[in-house]
Formats: structure tokens, C-alpha cells, sequence
């Protein structure tokens, strides 16, 4: 959807926006980890149908987030063996690739 755009942050937070409202934030997720502490984002991409965004932050999971609503959203969380500091997803739109640190 091409009315909104996404940011992601050292701060802990994922962004939704509306591109014709700029000011105007659509969803906001806090990235935690375990005990509530804020997880700074390394990467993020969209998904090759632009249906949500891959989040990599500094923990061993890549996680998926639904643009389309909080309602939408289920949680996928794919573990892996070190910090993801980079993400890419591939235009088959079965695959995405991440480089840990």
C-alpha cells in the first residue's frame, strides 16, 4: 500500500505512517525483550508484496508486522543464531536472508 510508509528506531519502536499525512503515525509497536527493556532495530524490509515489514533488533529473532492494522496482526518471530544486524527479502517472496553479527 502505497499510503504508508514505515520507520524503525535505536529507540525500541516501529512506525507506521500515513505517506499523504505525514505528521499522522497509523500504528506504533514497542520492540521488548524479555523483563520490558527496549530493543533497539538493526534492519528492516518489506515484504515483496508490501503486506508488512522484517524487523531485525538486538536479539536473535526476525519478526514480521501486518501494515494493513493492529487488528491483522500475528505474530511471527523466526530465531536464529546470532543478532541480526541486516536484512534482505527476496522477490520470490518465500525467502528473506539476514547477516548476524
Amino acid at each position: 500500500d502505497s499510503s504508508v510508509f514505515a520507520t524503525s528506531s535505536v529507540d525500541g519502536t516501529l512506525r507506521f505512517w500515513d505517506s499523504n499525512k505525514l505528521s499522522k503515525q497509523k500504528m506504533l509497536f514497542k520492540l521488548s525483550q524479555k523483563g520490558g527493556i527496549r530493543n533497539k532495530t538493526h534492519a528492516m524490509v518489506w515484504s515483496v508484496d508490501g503486506s508488512g515489514v522484517y524487523v531485525c533488533a538486538n536479539d536473535p529473532f526476525i519478526r514480521y508486522y501486518n501494515a494493513s492494522g493492529p487488528e491483522n496482526q500475528t505474530e511471527l518471530k523466526i530465531q536464529t543464531p546470532g543478532i541480526n544486524i541486516a536484512i534482505t527479502a527476496a522477490k520470490n517472496g518465500y525467502n528473506i536472508a539476514s547477516k548476524s553479527n
